[in-house]
């Protein structure tokens, strides 16, 4: 017998963030179960699906009497300790060689429970790469949580698309591009730094990370704030570590378009507006507009004219929003996809919205606009505290309708 002892409240923690990787269903059915590995005084934890996976240490509070491994089903173990007070549990364990599994006991203050445990043995593992080049760089956390949280929006839904689906990673010399589209809407966030020797040649170093992997660390980073987190990348695989974390993934092997080229360098005109106003103005008259339907704006002076079209009961609105900041005098109108444009306004969080603009047949350029007039000496405190976390700076490029088309 295996006897080894672990506080609840870590275990609990560990594993309803390990649990959420693993699928109901797999032709694999280790893969639809957690891997418990023990050695000495340490416990880890494994999910995994067919692109990605997750595991973490959980340290026991004694020496466990022996090593193994096995797994068990999530739906045996992860409620029932979620819901049992901060204690310590002792779990016994008594693996049978000749039929590849044994009963497991945890023991708890005022009871127990019992299952079955399979041996952890052939539990599935990513292929391991022979002579592949391995590359590294370092974030902070909550960069690329900000970053994913940003861009993956503009992620296309279509999964036959699997380039478009996931997002690109792309090095150059002094900075580091976080992208998506879905052809329609690109993002793109920009990190200044410079990450990986030798990045002067983009289109070989860079990665496309699958959609589900991303989502999970847009949601699961943010919990260790600044810490920074490891990343490590060959051409088929790659390794985020944090702590004691480790989240491995296959990457998409895929060309990504060459985005660069689309991204317009200069733009004759701008507007820039409360990103309040323009969001509020916009979610009033959605009710009026269908699921493919357009929204027009129309630059005029210091305000613009929003519109929808007028659907088949004849519902139309229009509101005009004042105090826009037009320098080179604008004045036309832009039609946009009403889903798209939400969706990219949504992503603009900062008091400002810029768009830039060459004419109204031409991808405008939405970005967070930054106040006209800044503090210097605050500015030059933050630049200072060496402790402050980078910020990248977020690019939407949004297709626009012809007018000819209306």
């Amino acid at each position: 017998m295996i006897s080894f002892s672990v506080n609840s409240g870590e275990l609990a923690t560990m594993l309803q963030s390990i649990a959420r990787v693993v699928p109901t269903q797999d032709p694999n059915r280790l893969r639809t179960e957690l891997l418990f590995e023990i050695e000495g005084k340490r416990l880890r934890i494994t999910g995994s699906n067919p692109q990605y996976k997750i595991s973490g240490v959980v340290e026991l509070t004694e020496e466990s009497t022996g090593n193994c491994c096995f797994t068990i089903p999530p739906s045996d173990i992860v409620d029932y300790v979620k819901d049992i007070s901060d204690q310590g549990l002792r779990f016994d364990y008594e693996p049978d060689n000749d039929l590849g599994r044994g009963p497991l006991k945890m023991s708890f203050q005022g009871g127990e429970i019992r299952f079955t445990a399979t041996d952890g043995e052939n539990y599935p593992a990513f292929e391991k790469e022979d002579n592949s080049e391995t590359k590294q760089f370092t974030l902070q956390c909550n960069l690329i949580s900000e970053a994913l949280d940003a861009v993956l929006p503009s992620a296309s839904q279509d999964s036959s698309r699997r380039a478009l689906s996931g997002v690109c990673f792309r090095f150059f010399p002094q900075s580091l591009d976080i992208v998506t589209t879905d052809s329609v809407i690109l993002s793109r966030y920009t990190i200044s730094g410079s990450f990986l020797s030798g990045s002067e040649d983009g289109d070989k170093k860079s990665f496309i990370l699958p959609p589900n992997c991303a989502s999970f660390l847009k949601g699961y980073l943010p919990r260790y704030n600044e810490e920074d987190l490891e990343i490590s990348f060959t051409e088929k695989s790659i390794l985020f570590k944090v702590r004691e974390v480790e989240i491995e993934s296959l990457l998409i092997d895929a060309n990504y378009p060459n985005y660069v080229s689309i991204i317009p360098t200069e733009c004759e005109y701008s507007l820039t507006m409360k990103t309040f106003n323009l969001r509020s103005v916009i979610k009033r008259m959605v009710k009026f507009i269908p699921d493919d339907g357009i929204i027009s704006l129309k630059a005029n002076g210091n305000e613009i004219l929003l519109q929808t079209e007028k659907n088949e009961e004849n519902k139309f609105a229009e509101e005009v929003i004042k105090g826009i900041e037009n320098p080179n005098g604008l004045a036309l109108t832009i039609y946009f996809d009403k889903k798209r444009l939400m969706t990219t306004i949504d992503n603009i969080n900062t008091e400002d919205i810029l768009f830039k603009i060459i004419d109204n047949t031409r991808p405008v350029l939405i970005a967070p606009a930054m106040p006209s007039s800044q503090d210097e000496g605050v500015e030059k405190k933050e630049k200072s505290d060496e402790s402050k976390a980078k910020r990248g700076d977020l690019l939407n490029l949004i297709s626009v309708f012809a007018p000819s088309a209306q």
